[in-house]
């Protein structure tokens, strides 16, 4: 289902998402058959309506994919991503990825770029 939003009601869907740390917020770094992966894997069928692709001019980077965590772990959410050790996930709820190559200050820029546009949380 395309639902489409105006960018104050995108905002605070994604200020509710965050504020409940129930929820991966993913941002693929032109990974896109990484999430593509990871929703036919963990949130297929009943489980899809947990996993939320926001595309737009709105959204730094171009996209960001949340996906509910009680359906993919740490530890499941390291093994899609290559991770050998998955205790860097447990206290996180963004992770960006990309392919070794990337530039790291485009990255940086990405994520300070969300912040700055996602402004203080609740």
């Amino acid at each position: 289902m395309v639902s489409l939003f105006d960018e104050e009601q995108i905002r605070g869907f994604i200020k509710q998402k965050l504020n409940s740390h129930d929820w991966w917020f993913l941002f693929p770094m032109n990974q896109f058959d990484i999430l593509e992966d990871i929703e036919k894997s963990f949130y297929s069928g009943s489980a899809n309506k947990d996993f939320i692709l926001l595309l737009g001019p709105h959204i730094p980077g171009g996209s960001i994919a949340l996906a509910k965590k009680a359906y993919m772990p740490p530890a499941m959410l390291a093994g899609k991503l290559g991770a050998m050790d998955y205790s860097q996930f447990h206290d996180r709820d963004i992770i960006q990825f990309g392919q070794e190559g990337d530039d790291p200050l485009q990255a940086l820029a990405q994520i300070t770029a969300f912040s700055e546009w996602l402004g203080p949380i609740d």
